[in-house]
């Protein structure tokens, strides 16, 4: 009997699953930038899946370490401390803010982000304020401090939670241009706070990946430090996607100059290797956390997911993929604003990022900023069809760049070439 082709394989596959999304390629391997399909084509990579894949895909660094491991032990019971977590966790508390000085256990984003949550209701109870546009993962408490409008995704039973504009200069809600403004998106923090009593934290992505990769000015993080002090609200930053050497530093808070309360992170913790997560907390958070008997999850840092993360975050440190990151995304960008200005001018909104999280917002008329979803769409089908794989924001406003933080000047390049030819045939056939 013959294997079933790709067409087959993406069918049968959207009929059986519950899945997120069946796209067009059928995934079989990859290797450092680059992944290839069943039929045998290659793609450079530029999402890194949506953000997992930080170090490169396949390390054999890291596959010799799964290997051995394997031989030695798979799984823990929860409750016995294993070499592989002590390892884990001394690793992670050196590399973030002094003021988070706890580990706890999760298996990805969602569950950490959940974690944090339930140290913080223990400690102080109340509501958590969120910011408009920011995703917190996929379980029914996260659905409800995410902004599900935005997204069409599920309305959780869960109430939702208070809300805030986020920091969109490009769009700014308020109607003003940075740096010609008042810090109206940090006052609307503060006003919330002060006009409800019950608002005991906040929770934010420090720079909003799926919904656009918007990043914050500078000034928007000093006064929010000021507000969450004077305020003495809990602060938690969603750094699943934004740490683990992401923007160029291993934290966004490290970028920002914030000391939070708890950090999560997950996607590149693991690398791809592995599922795990982790809540940095406060000790006070930690200490409201240990008061209940609770394990937060049977499959939470297995001896093999910490052996693998902490190779990974080994790798990220002895080759200083942050600092990579940092250099490799300033020249990126630079390149890409020129290239979508001399191809697209009219229709290129805003060009974004930080380290190597970049967003390209495109709009129908760049004097009337309308969105235009079905541009961004055939940017990224084309791309994908000419050998580049591309993110997209869940609104498909705004293109989103993720490579792996290995990312070198050549496969750059070769990255740019392909949305040049890309970018003059939606010109051509447009007829713009």
């Amino acid at each position: 009997m013959s294997e079933p082709d790709a067409t087959d394989l993406v069918r049968r596959y959207a009929a059986i699953t519950a899945a997120d999304a069946a796209g067009s390629v059928v995934f079989e391997r990859a290797s450092g930038c680059t992944i290839t399909d069943t039929e045998g084509r290659n793609y450079i990579d530029f999402i890194g899946g949506y953000g997992v894949v930080n170090t490169g895909w396949q390390r054999p660094e890291i596959l010799e370490v799964l290997e051995r491991q394997l031989r030695l032990s798979c799984f823990a019971p929860p409750w016995f401390p294993t070499r592989e977590a002590m390892a884990l966790a001394e690793a992670l508390l050196e590399s973030v803010p002094p003021s988070v000085r706890v580990c706890a256990r999760a298996t990805g984003g969602a569950e950490a982000n959940e974690v944090a949550l339930k140290a913080h209701f223990a400690h102080r109870g109340g509501k958590v304020l969120t910011v408009g546009l920011a995703y917190h993962g996929g379980t029914t408490r996260t659905l409800a401090l995410s902004d599900a409008k935005a997204f069409r995704l599920p309305m959780s039973p869960v109430p939702e939670s208070p809300r805030v504009p986020p920091a969109y200069c490009y769009r700014c809600p308020w109607g003003k241009t940075f740096p010609d403004c008042s810090l109206e998106c940090a006052s609307a923090v503060d006003d919330a706070i002060r006009e409800d009593p019950t608002i005991s934290g906040v929770l934010l992505e420090p720079v909003i990946g799926s919904g656009g990769a918007i990043v914050p000015p500078r000034p928007y993080f000093d006064a929010l430090r000021e507000i969450v002090a004077r305020r003495g609200v809990v602060l938690m930053l969603d750094e699943v996607m934004t740490g683990c050497g992401r923007l160029g530093a291993f934290t966004a808070a490290e970028l920002f100059g914030l000391r939070p309360d708890a950090i999560t992170l997950a996607k590149a913790l693991g690398g791809g290797y592995v599922p795990i997560g982790a809540a940095l907390l406060t000790p006070e958070l930690a200490e409201s956390l240990r008061a209940y008997e609770d394990v937060s999850a049977t499959l939470a840092w297995t001896p093999l997911a910490c052996a693998a993360a902490s190779a990974n975050l080994r790798i990220l440190k002895d080759e200083r993929l942050a600092e990579r990151a940092a250099a490799t995304g300033a020249k990126l960008l630079s390149e890409l604003r020129e290239l979508f200005g001399r191809i697209l001018p009219g229709r290129t909104g805003e060009i974004r990022g930080l380290g190597l999280l970049i967003g390209i917002e495109l709009v129908r008329d760049s004097q009337t900023r309308e969105p235009a979803p079905g541009l961004t769409k055939r940017i990224a089908l084309r791309a994908l069809r000419a050998g580049l794989m591309l993110g997209t924001s869940w609104d498909w406003r705004t293109l989103i760049l993720m490579p792996p933080l290995i990312l070198d000047e050549a496969t750059m390049h070769r990255a740019l070439d392909i949305f040049e030819s890309v970018l003059h045939a939606c010109v051509s056939k447009r007829g713009e």
